[in-house]
């Protein structure tokens, strides 16, 4: 059964850690913080930002899962016309999680592309963009825990940011090498290959902490 969306958010990349959609229309710059709305009239948070990544989510189909998990494939753009180094972070299972992560198991694809995938409650896939850059990644895989038979999945939580921490430590530096993805790529999730993995200390989640950047909530369509 395949099921057919598209969702595009925009976030400003010198935001505030967390809030909710994000409207295409001027900030009010006389305040730091103030509630906005996007295109379908959802209210968030949004402050001042300098430049704005987007981020793109179309379905690919599914995959086979035992009842009640739905493996859900799904194709991403990220685009960063900033300035400055962005973070994508998606949530790699649905409902998303609020919780910390414990573990990376690191996807490598040609052209230099490094995918993170976060594991542990709040569990989601990472990649960072340096100015200018914009990654396609096709057939990702998401998890939808779909305890109550529903029709369509719930919202995805996507989070951008110029900074990202792992119990305090910059994120890179779970990853082999400099990850931020450089030009215009594209990559098959199917074809990357399983180059690294890394646990947090103790083997014990780590809270995780985005800066400059912004939270939104996607629902599916």
């Amino acid at each position: 059964m395949s099921r057919l969306f598209v969702a595009t958010i925009v976030a400003l990349a010198a935001c505030a850690d967390r809030g909710g959609p994000t409207t295409t229309k001027p900030v009010d710059h006389a305040t730091d913080v103030k509630d906005v709305k996007d295109a379908t009239g959802a209210t968030g948070q949004g402050t001042e930002g300098t430049a704005m990544a987007s981020v793109t989510i179309t379905s690919a189909g599914e995959r086979p899962g035992r009842p009640p998990l739905i493996r859900l494939l799904v194709n991403v753009t990220a685009s960063n016309p900033g300035s400055d180094q962005s973070w994508v972070l998606i949530s790699s299972k649905l409902p998303g999680g609020s919780g910390g992560v414990d573990k990376l198991e690191q996807l490598s694809a040609p052209g230099g592309v490094a995918i993170g995938r976060f594991l542990g409650t709040g569990g989601f896939y990472a990649v960072a963009l340096a100015p200018g850059a914009k990654l396609t990644i096709k057939n990702l895989e998401i998890g939808w825990w779909n305890d109550g038979d529903a029709q369509t999945p719930p919202p995805i939580e996507v989070r951008t940011g110029t900074g990202v921490s792992l119990g305090g430590a910059d994120i890179a530096t779970w990853f082999d090498g400099n990850p931020a993805v450089k030009g215009t790529v594209e990559v098959d999730a199917d074809k990357a290959e399983h180059t690294r993995s890394k646990r947090a200390d103790g083997d014990r989640e780590v809270p995780v902490q985005v800066s400059g950047g912004q939270t939104t909530q996607i629902t599916v369509q």
